[in-house]
């Protein structure tokens, strides 16, 4: 409980200091308030020591309002120690190996390819759409509610290399393989 207290604390406390005072329309909140979560998870999540990376990069594939709020935290913060580089990905010949790769709901169609792309490698996936999380992506945002919560694909983490926290599993709804939910 505690853990969850302070992970919502600084997503509050995040999306506050992002907050765009001319432009407050429920999409824009929803999108900064899901780039504080994408930057929050970096915490709990650890990428293997070989990475030599200069930055920490975060691609978003597709059209997403996610992009603008991602890079007012680049401007501001560091993961890893590394500044953060936010590229703009248009088809999937533009994805190279970024740390975590946004899927936008527009790339539904090809979502089977980007995932291929990128499978078996040290990236996060994440994205907003319904059953994406089902399909192999490893982090998937859902509205449930009214509010953002997020669910995390086991099988799809286990085959990234990358390391979770216990305590964002316990916080996410649990996705193990075609639409089996564990937990809420």
């Amino acid at each position: 409980m505690k853990f969850f207290l302070i992970f919502l604390s600084m997503s509050i406390i995040s999306l506050y200091l992002l907050a765009d005072e001319n432009n407050n329309n429920e999409n824009n909140i929803e999108y900064k308030m899901k780039a504080v979560f994408v930057f929050n998870f970096t915490k709990y999540i650890q990428w293997p020591d070989n990475d030599t990376s200069e930055t920490f990069e975060i691609a978003i594939i597709g059209n997403s309002n996610i992009i603008n709020p991602l890079k007012e935290i680049a401007k501001n913060k560091l993961i890893n120690k590394k500044k953060i580089k936010i590229i703009s990905c248009k088809d999937i010949q533009d994805i190279n190996i970024p740390h975590i790769l946004f899927i936008s709901t527009s790339e539904k169609k090809n979502l089977d390819k980007i995932l291929q792309k990128v499978k078996n490698k040290n990236i996060l996936t994440i994205s907003d759409s319904k059953e994406f999380a089902n399909k192999g992506v490893t982090i998937n945002f859902v509205i449930v509610k009214g509010k953002i919560k997020f669910e995390i694909n086991t099988h799809a983490i286990e085959s990234t290399g990358l390391q979770i926290s216990s305590q964002l599993l316990k916080l996410a709804i649990l996705v193990q393989e075609k639409g089996e939910q564990s937990n809420d």
